[in-house]
């Protein structure tokens, strides 16, 4: 029984390992937090406890990529507040921005349909 729940441990690490390399290369999440994600261990017995561990780390991932958008979105803002910014700037700013905007918008409405 031991040797399955190491097995289910390792392939469901590996999972979260390829989403955070994912999400790291696509600035989806901070450095930081990547790190300190990618070096949580689960070292449960038994099933719920390894369960429960997915899921907290599931949850903390989800909240970190929010996190992340919601910093790069208070950046775009004070980027945006600029002056000096040509028409062309601008315009290219305010793209991404609401494109963030956007993005937070279904994070947290995708999120809150799971609850």
């Amino acid at each position: 029984m031991l040797a399955d729940i190491r097995e289910y441990i390792a392939d469901k690490q590996k999972t979260l390992d390829r989403l955070l390399s994912k999400a790291f290369e696509l600035n989806k999440i901070s450095e930081d937090d990547y790190k300190r994600l990618s070096a949580e261990v689960c070292e449960s017995e038994s099933w719920d406890e390894v369960f429960d561990h997915f899921e907290r780390m599931n949850n903390i991932f989800r909240e970190a990529m929010y996190d992340h958008l919601l910093r790069r979105i208070q950046k775009g803002a004070e980027y945006l507040e600029n002056p000096n910014l040509s028409q062309k700037e601008r315009e290219k700013g305010m793209k991404l921005y609401d494109q963030l905007c956007a993005e937070a918008a279904r994070f947290r409405f995708t999120d809150s349909k799971v609850s």
